[in-house]
């Protein structure tokens, strides 16, 4: 599984990395919202972890801008932002968690597990050729998404 890290504290953003890491997943580490989108658009994920307060483009306007492209790969927000108005933000920008800092990495871990375990839960059968394209392995046929 492969991860998007959008985040401007390098110690966090390393600490993270290392935690997933040692869960086996394969972590792309970007600290502002403009090579977070670059990076997307070259690369593909199973799931974007975005701080919202970073250089650039934050991360409320990138994943709402991500979603109107129609990407729908699942996303939590990790944020000091923690008013109620700022989770209502993030949920409309198409947020599929909130995660309030400081916060503690297995927590992290736990929401990670939890999103992808529902995200790819009935696909397991279903191999990614390329984006959109499934290839499933129950019934040996193509699928598009």
């Amino acid at each position: 599984m492969k991860i998007l890290y959008l985040e401007d504290d390098i110690n966090l953003s390393q600490a993270v990395k290392e935690l997933l890491y040692e869960e086996g997943f394969d972590t792309v580490c970007v600290y502002d919202g403009e090579e977070a989108l670059e990076t997307i658009y070259r690369e593909n994920f199973d799931i974007f972890l975005l701080d919202v307060n970073v250089p650039k483009l934050n991360g409320f306007q990138l994943l709402k801008d991500l979603r109107d492209a129609n990407i729908s790969t699942p996303a939590i927000f990790t944020t000091s932002f923690n008013s109620i108005n700022d989770l209502a933000n993030g949920y409309n920008s198409g947020a599929d968690d909130y995660l309030k800092k400081p916060f503690e990495l297995e927590e992290l871990l736990f929401r990670i597990k939890a999103l992808l375990k529902r995200e790819y839960k009935d696909k397991e059968d279903l191999l990614l050729i390329t984006k959109g394209v499934y290839f499933n392995t129950q019934t040996d046929t193509l699928n598009s998404k």
